[in-house]
């Protein structure tokens, strides 16, 4: 969940993560404009290849896979593409999931900057509450997996598991 916007109209924004597995040596990349004041925006590479196009204000690029590595980075105008901010060397992992924030407003402060965000740590939260009223304890496998909890008694709530995508 993202808070943005101006203070006095502060907005919540939800954004839901890729979690397929990634070939090996790839990164997956997607953009977002979180700046109130920019126009639509591009994404480029110093080089010119471009990660995302025309991504107004709230607006979110689609993921894109690339090699690890570390890239120099242009945000530009989308309608007459001059740049607005360039940043150096933004490394991207090898097997990770990135999402890269324009944040911060055209000469005013905060200035433009981008953020670059890991995507990883735990993919999927999962819990589990005994409700079944025959008090018997009781242990959870998923897909003949686990067991994930074991001898959770009746009305117990565990506390929080990582679970990580793909196959179990």
């Amino acid at each position: 969940i993202l808070a943005v916007g101006p203070l006095a109209s502060i907005q919540p924004m939800l954004l839901m993560d890729e979690n397929r597995p990634l070939p090996q040596g790839t990164a997956l990349v997607r953009f977002v404009n979180l700046s109130p004041d920019a126009p639509a925006v591009d994404l480029i590479q110093s080089t010119g290849r471009l990660f995302a196009e025309n991504v107004p204000y709230k607006g979110v690029g689609p993921y894109k896979e690339l090699d690890g590595g570390a890239y120099d980075l242009v945000v530009r105008r989308a309608d007459d593409y001059s740049p607005l901010l360039t940043v150096p060397a933004i490394n991207f992992g090898n097997d990770s999931v990135y999402t890269v924030f324009l944040v911060g407003t055209q000469g005013g402060n905060p200035a433009l900057q981008l953020v670059a965000r890991f995507d990883d740590g735990p993919r999927a939260r999962l819990r589990f509450l005994n409700a079944v009223p025959d008090g018997l304890a009781l242990d959870v496998f998923i897909d003949q997996q686990g067991p994930f909890f074991s001898s959770v008694p009746f009305t117990v709530t565990t506390g929080y598991i990582a679970l990580v995508p793909g196959p179990a």
